[in-house]
């Protein structure tokens, strides 16, 4: 399991997330168009107070302003200034992708029922690739940036499943979504640098990883990228897994939970 069949899972998982990109592509179509009219400055209708939103303007503006940081920190692992600057804006275009997905998904059935998993490894897959693509096979810094842009997709894609979570209970109740927003970003400037803090503990602690504290999908994104540019990674069970997912897809089975069952231990 350990070293073959858990890229079974792998390659479901990839096709899996890709899959779940399309079957949402006109949601997310319209989401962009509305997005990008609020952008111009067009208003597409008047709004009512329980449908009031930030302006986007300024959330794009946020958006720009915080790729700064994502890029600083990508090139000071990396020691690749251009590429982490293209990486750094790949980061923020596939976690705009992945925040529809997991919002749209846990608007219908709830955040706990996101494919985050799946998104964040296909993404990772292909991120991997592209610098494999840049020549920076074997390079402990391209791992870094690997992670790190699969860290800022996933984070993405759960806070915008959690979003979207509260926004239906308040619009069941009433409320303004503009100012569900504004306490949501409160609210992760309040819990990121805890929460940062107490994994940092619990690493000290036990060490994540271990058999006192396992982390079967943080150690499947590490194999993968290890895999990739590394010139680890066994492609033979990755492309059965591709095949298998797409097997699912044509017989109507849902593709992502039976990825999971493979690649977690059965430990879990």
């Amino acid at each position: 399991w350990g070293d073959y069949i858990r890229y079974i899972g792998v390659g479901a998982m990839v096709v899996g997330g890709l899959w779940t990109i399309f079957t949402l592509r006109n949601n997310l179509a319209s989401g962009i168009k509305e997005a990008i009219a609020g952008l111009k400055g067009g208003q597409l209708e008047a709004k009512k107070r329980t449908d009031q939103d930030l302006n986007f303007k300024w959330v794009f503006l946020a958006i720009g302003a915080l790729t700064i940081p994502v890029f600083l920190l990508y090139a000071w692992i990396s020691n690749e200034w251009i590429i982490s600057g293209i990486m750094a804006v790949f980061a923020i275009l596939f976690a705009f992708i992945a925040s529809a997905i997991a919002g749209y998904m846990a608007g219908l059935l709830g955040s706990s029922n996101n494919p985050i998993s799946g998104v964040t490894v296909s993404v990772l897959l292909i991120t991997s690739l592209i610098l494999l693509g840049f020549g920076l096979s074997g390079d402990v810094g391209a791992y870094g940036v690997a992670v790190l842009i699969a860290a800022v997709i996933c984070c993405a894609a759960a806070i915008s499943g959690d979003v979207l979570q509260s926004m239906t209970c308040g619009q069941m109740i009433g409320a303004t979504p503009k100012n569900q927003q504004i306490a949501e970003i409160i609210g992760v400037l309040a819990a990121a640098p805890i929460l940062a803090l107490v994994v940092s503990a619990l690493d000290q602690a036990y060490h994540i990883g271990s058999t006192n504290l396992p982390a079967p999908q943080a150690f499947l994104m590490s194999g993968i990228v290890k895999g990739v540019l590394g010139g680890e990674m066994v492609w033979p069970f990755v492309i059965a897994g591709m095949v298998l997912a797409f097997v699912l897809i044509l017989i109507d089975l849902p593709v992502l939970p039976v990825a999971i069952g493979i690649y977690l231990p059965f430990t879990l």
